[in-house]
């Protein structure tokens, strides 16, 4: 990875977007991925969709991991590189999770829930300190790295999806011991594969994202305020240095996908 600038791009199929994984079609996805490296990208960053991955705290999806595996395969075919994303979570203003992972009582948060094939206001429990989540959480993540251990095509890890749209942490301290826990179970499998968090700079606090941890990357995403998004806008971008990744690792929100134009800032 050192001295080598990586351009890569957020994956989701055009057609199926967050509905991939129960509409899954392996010719989609070599067709995109090869229009992804014909673009002269190399890596792309994938999303496990914890409802699709973990319909129950204790229960994987053989189905839905062999797709993972499938999809691992045609990267490699392609000459492509892949991060997959962990507890997805949060999406382009939505928080898509499995129903054991909401509470009964309502809630007015900032985003909507979309849990069973339906809209839902249920407060989201604290995986930062909820037991059952959180082994539950290492279940997912023993299963995949399981799943993928040594394969050519994994390039990094990602912890998640703007976590903190989902729900933060009361304290800085649980954030780290959580952080620490969830990465500690990936180096189980590999020390060698980065783990990275992307995280929105603009809602969390920067003390947890800027913890220094020699087994991670964190990475920050700052879009501009108001939140607009156009072709023409700026960004700025936070790079991070750690032991795993040699040179800085550029956040991949610094590119706007329009169709297969991607215009980086």
């Amino acid at each position: 990875m050192k001295d080598e600038f990586v351009i890569g791009i957020n994956y989701w199929p055009i057609d199926s977007a967050m509905s991939w994984w129960h509409r899954f079609d392996a010719g989609v996805v070599k067709e995109d991925f090869s229009r992804i490296r014909d673009a002269g990208l190399s890596v792309v960053r994938i999303f496990l969709l914890w409802e699709d991955f973990q319909p129950l705290p204790s229960k994987i999806s053989v189905k839905v991991l062999d797709q993972l595996i499938t999809v691992m395969e045609i990267g490699h075919e392609k000459g492509l590189r892949l991060i997959p994303t962990f507890f997805t979570g949060h999406m382009s203003g939505m928080n898509y999770l499995p129903p054991w992972m909401l509470e009964l009582k309502e809630s007015d948060d900032r985003f909507p829930v979309f849990s069973e094939g339906k809209k839902k206001k249920n407060a989201i429990r604290n995986f930062y300190i909820d037991r059952e989540v959180i082994e539950a959480q290492k279940l997912f993540i023993r299963e995949v790295s399981g799943a993928l251990q040594g394969h050519p095509a994994l390039w990094a890890w990602d912890l998640g999806n703007e976590p903190s749209n989902l729900i933060l942490p009361l304290t800085i301290k649980e954030a780290l011991i959580w952080l620490e826990e969830m990465v500690s179970e990936l180096k189980k499998r590999d020390e060698s594969v980065p783990v990275t968090l992307f995280q929105m700079g603009t809602l969390v606090q920067r003390e947890i994202m800027l913890a220094k941890n020699e087994s991670q990357a964190i990475v920050i995403k700052y879009f501009p305020s108001p939140f607009l998004i156009e072709p023409s806008f700026s960004l700025s971008i936070t790079s991070l240095k750690c032991s795993s990744f040699p040179t800085p690792l550029l956040n991949p929100f610094a590119s706007v996908s329009l169709g297969w134009d991607v215009v980086e800032n």
